[in-house]
């Protein structure tokens, strides 16, 4: 999948779904599919925060640079004006596998219009050790869970249209009739006996098992994956007292995946300091606990956590 034209307007015009390529449309929100792209993605790049006094508008500085390390997997500072862009790998690399030049370009450019800076002129961010952009799990998720929602909409369809009846057309007036009645609510039907529905109706069943149940929870399993990927722990609500080692094997879960996208950021953040000192990097943390003080039930904590 092509990430490189992937920007603040056509976000959500991207899929894998042949059927879903007729809807690229700001004005059709209801699909599930763009929305969930929208929701998930705006998660991500709420989930670190960059704050300083000295770099100024700070708040366009930090969210270009999620934004980019969602999208392409890595972005770059200048140290000389602590700029943010985003650019590639140009050059050779030394013996530790690390590259020795990197074209860089602004968000209106392109790596042929780009300008080449040293290794030591610039600040590499990751979002993870492979940069691997955050958008391509989004992407994968949403694609199931749009297929799970599908899946769901035909199931409540087939519910609705349990039976093909085959007649001839005076039955099939007459059934038309009967149906009509039954709509507006007549206490009594009154069929005529000369036509025998009953004789000359030919039944074919159309039986579909309830699934939205089944397909519900595979849903919810989906989402709860995306989501701890994206540092958010959630409680499955059917469980009303989770177990606390279930509890807290879930939070290791999440904390595991919050640490390779917080690790390299990290490494970044130190090489800001000392260039910015004041800089501060904080992370949204979303945690499952086991309130034993309320009934044993689970509850959800939401705090901001700083990095050091």
């Amino acid at each position: 999948m092509d990430l490189t034209n992937f920007d603040w307007q056509n976000q959500v015009l991207f899929t894998d779904n042949d059927i879903d390529k007729s809807l690229y449309n700001w004005q059709m929100p209801l699909n599930t599919f763009y929305t969930d792209i929208n929701t998930y993605f705006m998660l991500a790049c709420n989930r670190f925060k960059w704050e300083s006094e000295k770099i100024k508008p700070f708040n366009r500085f930090g969210k270009l640079l999620e934004f980019y390390l969602n999208t392409r997997g890595q972005a770059f500072i200048t140290k000389n004006t602590l700029s943010v862009y985003q650019g590639c790998i140009n050059g050779d690399f030394d013996d530790f596998g690390i590259p020795q030049k990197f074209t860089l370009y602004g968000y209106n450019g392109n790596k042929n219009n780009g300008k080449v800076y040293n290794y030591d002129d610039v600040i590499w961010i990751k979002n993870n050790m492979l940069k691997i952009p955050t958008i391509y799990w989004i992407l994968k998720y949403c694609k199931r869970i749009n297929i799970i929602e599908q899946t769901m909409d035909l199931n409540m369809q087939a519910q609705k249209t349990p039976y093909i009846a085959e007649a001839n057309p005076l039955i099939v007036e007459s059934l038309k009739l009967m149906f009509e009645d039954i709509d507006h609510l007549k206490k009594l039907v009154i069929v005529d006996d000369e036509k025998s529905i009953i004789d000359n109706i030919k039944i074919i069943k159309l039986d579909a098992p309830y699934l939205i149940d089944k397909l519900q929870d595979q849903k919810y399993n989906e989402e709860n994956q995306l989501l701890q990927i994206l540092g958010i722990d959630t409680i499955n609500e059917k469980n009303a007292h989770m177990l606390y080692a279930e509890v807290e094997n879930s939070n290791e879960i999440t904390d595991s995946y919050s640490d390779i996208f917080l690790s390299e950021r990290k490494v970044a953040l130190e090489q800001l300091k000392e260039i910015v000192p004041d800089i501060k990097l904080s992370m949204v943390q979303h945690d499952a606990s086991f309130d034993e003080m309320n009934g044993g039930e689970d509850i959800v904590d939401n705090y901001i956590k700083e990095i050091n």
